[in-house]
């Protein structure tokens, strides 16, 4: 590979999702090889207490990379180090990446237009019957994947219970508000707020709460949480469907990376059909407290369960997750119209990013 076939790929490849756009990874092209350096303080948030959004995040930006190459008819492999690894400690070539005559992923490849249609969503979607495919539930290599239609209303009313828990953990809601935008032009890090799918006016709590830490207390007080539950309510039945990824507890970091690909692919094959996704990772995270007792969500952000702890393992029972740890649950669904470009996140330059 050449150094040019290297920057056409990263410049679409640089797309891939991250945590609030944080954008943690910094690329090297070193002897042939690409190689992924990991920042601790560019990842640095409440939700990264362990290993489980970084190679999240990785399988991702991996994915990304494997169809970035193909668009230049190069195929690749990847080769991790993850001795010694700590999510608060910087690492060098976490993972290498080379070209390959024989790759060992075969997955399916989606071209530019698909990576770069790949955004979050927060808009409400329209009804289940407007979805043009079968529930599934699909066992891959590392992985499995569920969608599930016209789901029951306590299922959705859970997840908007989950979500509306931001509000019991003030080190959790400074940490997600604060990658919020309001520069013009826009950010080419962090969420805009264009892209949250609010009217600018009821972005004023965010700013306030930016610059006035102590307004949480209030906010909370005047019922900000009842007021989140019921929005993000609305979002969930709006479509009544769901996707579930989850893969089997206790793998090695490389097969949950591995998973994380398969689960991106995924996505990239349902964004080439024209459907639409919001993730909600503090649902995904409380459904794997029974399956974490000693370091989760609850333990690391001080984020409040108890009104919610009793229906953890219904729903777990229901989604049919077994012993599986969920890897990420998303509304899913179809818009009336695109996400206008304007409400997309944006990315650094390539510059900033890559090294030569």
């Amino acid at each position: 590979m050449d150094i040019e076939t290297v920057k056409a790929a990263m410049e679409t490849a640089k797309y891939y999702p991250s945590g609030d756009n944080c954008q943690g990874f910094s690329f090297r092209w070193h002897e042939k090889a690409l190689h992924i350096d990991y920042s601790a303080k560019s990842f640095d948030h409440s939700l990264v207490f362990d290993s489980s959004t970084i190679l999240m995040t990785l399988g991702f930006l991996n994915e990304y990379i494997r169809n970035s190459f193909a668009e230049s008819q190069k195929q690749v492999n990847f080769v991790y180090d993850f001795k010694n690894f700590d999510v608060h400690a910087d690492k060098q070539s976490l993972c290498k990446v080379s070209e390959s005559q024989c790759p060992e992923i075969t997955l399916q490849t989606y071209p530019k237009r698909t990576l770069l249609d790949r955004v979050t969503d927060r808009r409400p979607y329209l009804d289940y019957s407007t979805i043009e495919l079968d529930e599934f539930e699909i066992e891959h290599t590392h992985s499995k994947s569920k969608l599930i239609k016209n789901v029951s209303s306590d299922v959705l009313d859970f997840f908007a219970h989950c979500d509306s828990l931001v509000w019991t953990s003030k080190k959790l809601a400074l940490d997600i508000m604060s990658t919020v935008t309001f520069s013009s032009p826009p950010s080419k890090k962090g969420l805009p707020w264009q892209n949250l799918g609010l009217k600018k006016s009821e972005t004023l709590p965010i700013k306030l709460l930016q610059k006035y830490p102590w307004l949480f207390s209030v906010f909370r007080t005047l019922g900000a949480q009842n007021a989140m539950k019921k929005s993000q309510a609305a979002l969930w039945h709006s479509s009544s469907s769901i996707l579930v990824f989850s893969y089997k507890k206790g793998i090695s970091y490389e097969d949950k990376v591995l998973a994380n690909m398969e689960l991106m692919n995924k996505i990239l094959e349902l964004v080439d059909l024209g459907y639409s996704f919001q993730p909600s990772t503090i649902s995904t995270f409380i459904l794997n407290v029974p399956l974490n007792p000693q370091t989760n969500i609850k333990t690391e952000t001080g984020i409040q369960l108890d009104s919610i702890s009793s229906q953890i393992p219904q729903i777990r029972e229901k989604l049919n997750l077994g012993d599986n740890e969920v890897n990420w649950v998303l509304r899913f669904g179809k818009t009336s119209s695109p996400l206008d470009q304007s409400n997309r996140t944006l990315r650094l330059p390539l510059s900033e990013i890559l090294n030569i």
